[in-house]
C-alpha cells in the first residue's frame, strides 16, 4: 500500500481515500499538465451546467439533495451565489443599469449639492455592490428560519442558490432590455424583475420546504410571500441607509 503523495495517508487505488488526491508517479509531463487542467475546466463545467440546469427546472430537487449532502454534482452554494452576482454586476455596469441606479440615488437627495459625480458615486456603489447583496440574503435566510425545521446553515443554502440564480435572472432581464430599446428597457427590467423574482422565490419556497413540513401548498406561498414582504420592508430601510452612507461618505461636503 503506498502514502499519499498529498497528505502522507495510506493510499490504495487510483485516489486517496483521505484527501482524495489521485495518486501519480514519475515526472510531470506536458502531456499530463495540460490533461490535468483539461478535467478540472470540464468538472468546473459539469459541475456549473448541472446547477444551473436544476435551479432553472427543479430548484426545489436540487436544493433537497444538497440538504441531503449529495453535493459532489453540484457547484458549493457559496461559489455559485458569487459567480452569479459577477455575472448579474458585469451585466449592470455594461448596460448602464448602474448609472440609473446611481441617478436615482442623486435625483432623491435632499442637497444635491453635496452629491458628488456619477463618476464617483459608480465607484463608491461598486465597491459595496456584493457587500449589499450579502447582507440580503443573510437577513433572508434569518427571516426564512422563523417556521422552518431547518436550521440557519441550511435556509442560508436555500437562500444562496436561489438567489444566486435570481442574479442570473436579472443579468438576463437586464440585457434583453438593453439590446431591445423598444421593449422599453427600464419597465421591461422593472416590472419584469419583480414578478419573475417572487414567482421563481415562492416556486422554490414551495417546492424545497413542503416536503418537510406537510403543510398545503396554499400555506408554504403564503410563507413564503411573507418572508419576502419581511425582506422587502427591511431591505428598504437597508437601502436607504447604504445609499445615504455612500452619499455622505463621498460627498463633496
Amino acid at each position: 500500500m503506498e502514502a499519499c503523495q498529498n497528505c502522507g495517508a495510506p493510499a490504495e487505488g487510483s485516489y486517496c481515500s483521505e484527501c482524495g488526491q489521485r495518486q501519480a508517479t514519475g515526472r510531470f509531463t506536458l502531456r499530463s499538465v495540460l490533461a490535468s487542467a483539461l478535467a478540472e475546466m470540464v468538472n468546473l463545467e459539469r459541475g456549473a451546467v448541472a446547477t444551473v440546469h436544476l435551479l432553472t427546472v427543479a430548484p426545489g430537487s436540487l436544493i433537497r439533495d444538497y440538504w441531503s449532502r449529495r453535493t459532489r454534482p453540484f457547484m458549493n452554494p457559496i461559489r455559485y451565489f458569487l459567480f452569479a452576482v459577477a455575472v448579474f454586476q458585469v451585466v449592470l455596469w455594461q448596460t448602464g443599469g448602474a448609472r440609473s441606479i446611481v441617478r436615482g440615488w442623486q435625483d432623491s437627495s435632499d442637497d444635491p449639492q453635496s452629491i458628488i459625480s456619477q463618476a464617483e458615486a459608480l465607484r463608491g456603489f461598486g465597491e459595496y455592490f456584493l457587500l449589499f447583496f450579502v447582507a440580503g440574503v443573510l437577513i433572508l435566510a434569518l427571516f426564512s428560519r422563523i417556521g422552518s425545521p431547518r436550521n440557519v446553515a441550511e435556509e442560508l443554502i436555500f437562500q444562496l442558490y436561489v438567489w444566486g440564480h435570481i442574479a442570473l435572472l436579472w443579468a438576463m432581464l437586464s440585457a434583453i432590455g438593453h439590446v431591445a430599446p423598444l421593449a422599453g428597457p427600464a419597465k421591461l427590467f422593472g416590472w419584469g424583475v419583480i414578478g419573475a423574482t417572487v414567482a421563481y422565490y415562492t416556486w422554490a419556497h414551495v417546492k424545497a420546504h413542503r416536503p418537510d413540513s406537510g403543510r398545503s401548498r396554499w400555506r408554504e406561498v403564503s410563507e413564503a410571500l411573507g418572508t419576502l414582504f419581511l425582506f422587502a420592508s427591511a431591505y428598504v430601510l437597508l437601502a436607504g441607509a447604504v445609499a445615504g452612507f455612500l452619499i455622505t461618505a463621498f460627498g463633496n461636503g
